[in-house]
């Protein structure tokens, strides 16, 4: 988790200083497709503070933004047909847009639609790898080893 949140730090600086995409949004839509567990609203509700700190929003408005979105995803994902990885392509680019909406409609800036078709195609990607770093890196607690004594 300590890995992750420094990456998160990492995309935030880069997000608010360079990138015009919004990258710590594509990661938790991903991570709370891949894992079902409460850090995700811990990560959503702090790195929305980060975000609105770093971008001069009032502290506090990126992190309801983002925690809705968390909290759609979980409920999203105990239906049936969540089980495709290709599913996630609409659900991001409508977490997308209600970011996009939220922020026109509680900060006042403006909508942007050109850069959602950019982020969709980096959905897919940004999946896959916090797919792998959750399955190869991350040690769960219910594995256990069996070892054989004779």
């Amino acid at each position: 988790m300590i890995p992750l949140i420094f990456i998160l730090i990492l995309f935030s600086f880069l997000q608010e200083a360079f990138l015009p995409f919004n990258l710590v949004l594509l990661i938790l839509v991903s991570r709370s497709f891949v894992v079902t567990e409460k850090e995700n609203y811990y990560l959503a509700f702090i790195f929305g503070l980060v975000l609105s700190f770093l971008a001069g929003y009032p502290l506090g408005s990126l992190s309801i933004i983002y925690l809705i979105i968390v909290l759609v995803i979980h409920i999203f994902r105990r239906f049936q047909f969540v089980t495709h990885p290709l599913i996630l392509i609409p659900v991001a680019a409508v977490s997308l847009l209600a970011d996009q909406l939220a922020r026109a409609l509680m900060l006042g800036s403006n909508i942007n639609l050109g850069q959602i078709p950019v982020q969709i195609i980096l959905i897919i990607p940004i999946y896959f790898m916090v797919l792998l770093w959750e399955e190869r890196f991350i040690v769960h607690k219910d594995i256990k080893l069996k070892v054989n004594s004779k």
